[in-house]
């Protein structure tokens, strides 16, 4: 396959994953829209809420390929680097807080907030990999030019 028809097939599948995205959406609404227990209801909220922001990130990857592709420099990155150093921090704290609010339940049968804190602790996890990923972006972007 060449470079061409892999980026073709890319952009395809990314389009057809956009549109299963696009239905978690409209289903975990029509659930929301009916649900009264406030538990199960936050739970579809958070699904309906992470499927829009994998619709926009799979618009962002589809767009780099139609359009003008991934433009981001070292000094830009730098920039973001600031703003990232510090909030690693935040998220490190809040990482903490999970981690000793579970420590101090556990073994209470506390099932559901077990259940809602381990979510938070991971979902923490997950936004300390993104910005530790946007950091290591950083080596492969030459110095003296947009290439991501």
């Amino acid at each position: 396959m060449t470079l061409k028809e892999i980026e073709e097939k890319l952009v395809t599948t990314l389009k057809k994953w956009q549109k299963i995205e696009e239905e978690a959406i409209i289903s975990t609404g029509e659930v929301i829209a009916e649900m009264k227990n406030p538990l199960p209801r936050a739970i579809f909220e958070i699904i309906q809420r992470d499927a829009e922001n994998h619709r926009r990130v799979l618009e962002l990857i589809v767009q780099s390929h139609e359009k003008e592709g991934f433009k981001l420099t070292v000094d830009q990155l730098e920039e973001v680097s600031k703003v990232v150093s510090r909030h690693v921090q935040v998220e490190k704290r809040m990482i903490e807080s999970a981690k000793e609010v579970l420590q101090l339940i556990s073994g209470k049968n506390l099932v559901l907030h077990e259940y809602f804190l381990k979510y938070l602790q991971e979902d923490e996890k997950k936004h300390m990999d993104l910005l530790k990923g946007l950091e290591n972006i950083k080596k492969h972007i030459h110095p003296y030019g947009p290439s991501a």
